[in-house]
């Protein structure tokens, strides 16, 4: 669907009532607190792209990325411009509709985004950066609004959160998932010879501790919610397909393998949402932004996916059809049962009148800078005065009328208070880190058991514990 003209300038950044006249702070403004908490946060993933001499990772390696850098710039009195900029967008992106569609929303955030990208150009700090802090700069602020607008714009939270019809592009993604899911489902059973891979001498227990690696990082993509973060988490779960395929001694025929083994950790996975994550990085990650890398990855999943969509018996490798056909029809009984098992858990929690409580757990370092980002626009309030705070998420619910609500009260903390809470959040990240850095040391000992423990953490030290990388060079030194 098409975006009118006088449809886009509800919200268009570049109108000029953006340019003159004073922010009117008593509008409020968005928090990530208003968002349950529970969903996907915002933190950079462990990308595989660290290191300068990876003949894979050197697009990103060449923008390094660090939120919390950029959040401090944010903080400088002399962006204050920016934040009014942004505070008013966000503001108007939310209240003037309660949905806008796809189209818009791609519009909208585009142009927001080549608007305040130009405006870097005009303040402080921002205007004194070189080209790699610049791009840093630019990838904050694509990760700070497509935080603030996740629920808004990612298609399976917008029914559940908005409690309203969604426009015909977000059903469809939808409705794709559904359909996909079903299917990876009905071939859940299928195993790697059955696709047209050329691999070869590995063994059984190390080829399952790779796809198992590579199922997880693909799994990390429903944790985030930058498009930058989510296309890391498919960089790295394409990495450790390619460490597999060097562990099999497949450099030659590398390339025609890698879609088959992308093919089978698709299918072994399960990732949920998976095409409404693809279309959202579509949508929203800034064109400029874009590397060769992040596109090549991106196009091999889609292709991944379509032939998930069209998969049959005579588009697989199959010696006997007689036993696989006997193996399709076991499963889908399979199915039939677990969906009768979960229909019947449902009612009877329901009748039950059960609530799920789970013991809270340790809050992941996508948490973690949540909170921070949300510290950080209290400090925004504070800094510019504001006292009330919009509860969007009030306003979502009722499609009766256009006019915003008041505006709830909430004390904003002292910039004393704020330094001391980003001091305590700081220590949690320093003991998160670790707690990763372990996780990730104790996946490459599990991967590589015959390899050195010490040579291990060194080579993980190295490389500053990124997964994909760590895996390229414990392979090397295996062979």
């Amino acid at each position: 669907m098409g975006v009118q003209k006088d449809t886009s300038n509800e919200a268009d950044p570049s109108n000029e009532k953006y340019e003159e006249g004073p922010h009117d702070d008593s509008e409020g403004k968005v928090t990530t607190s208003s968002f349950p908490e529970d969903q996907a946060s915002t933190n950079t993933p462990t990308d595989s792209s660290g290191d300068a001499n990876s003949s894979h990772g050197k697009d990103l390696d060449e923008a390094f990325f660090d939120f919390q850098l950029f959040i401090k710039q944010l903080k400088h009195p002399l962006a204050d411009p920016i934040i009014r900029y942004t505070r008013s967008f966000l503001h108007n992106f939310c209240t003037q509709r309660p949905l806008w569609t796809a189209s818009e929303q791609v519009k909208l955030i585009t142009d927001f985004e080549t608007f305040i990208f130009n405006k870097f150009t005009l303040y402080e700090p921002f205007k004194s950066l070189n080209s790699l802090q610049f791009k840093n700069a630019q990838e904050g602020m694509e990760k700070l609004i497509m935080g603030k607008l996740y629920f808004r714009c990612f298609s399976p939270f917008l029914k559940q959160n908005l409690k309203i019809d969604i426009d015909e592009e977000h059903g469809h993604d939808i409705m794709d998932d559904i359909k996909l899911s079903a299917k990876i489902k009905e071939y859940r059973f299928i195993e790697v010879n059955n696709l047209d891979t050329t691999l070869q001498q590995i063994n059984t227990s190390k080829f399952t501790k790779f796809v198992e690696l590579g199922c997880t990082e693909l799994n990390k993509i429903n944790k985030f919610k930058s498009p930058r973060d989510k296309i890391i988490c498919i960089l790295n779960c394409c990495k450790v397909i390619y460490g597999l395929l060097k562990h099999s001694k497949e450099s030659t025929h590398g390339a025609d393998s890698f879609i088959p083994l992308l093919i089978y950790i698709v299918l072994k996975s399960d990732t949920k949402h998976l095409i409404s994550n693809i279309r959202y990085i579509e949508r929203f990650r800034y064109a400029d932004l874009n590397k060769g890398e992040e596109l090549y990855y991106l196009s091999s999943l889609q292709g991944a996916i379509t032939f998930i969509e069209t998969m049959n018996i005579e588009s697989l490798n199959v010696e006997d059809k007689d036993d696989f056909n006997k193996r399709h029809l076991e499963n889908q009984l399979q199915l039939k049962q677990e969906t009768q098992t979960q229909l019947e858990n449902e009612q009877k929690r329901i009748n039950e009148q059960e609530i799920p409580r789970s013991a809270d757990p340790l809050p992941t370092l996508d948490d973690v800078t949540s909170s921070m980002a949300t510290m950080f626009n209290d400090f925004v309030s504070s800094y510019t005065g504001s006292k009330q705070v919009y509860n969007t998420e009030e306003y979502a619910s009722s499609n009766t009328t256009t006019t915003p609500p008041p505006p709830a009260l909430k004390r904003v903390l002292t910039e004393e208070e704020t330094k001391e809470e980003e001091r305590i959040m700081s220590k949690l990240i320093d003991r998160l880190e670790a707690k990763e850095k372990k996780d990730t040391l104790k996946k490459m000992e599990t991967m590589f058991p015959d390899l050195d423990k010490e040579i291990i953490k060194d080579v993980c030290t190295a490389r500053n514990y990124n997964i994909g990388e760590c895996v390229d060079t414990l392979l090397t030194l295996f062979n």
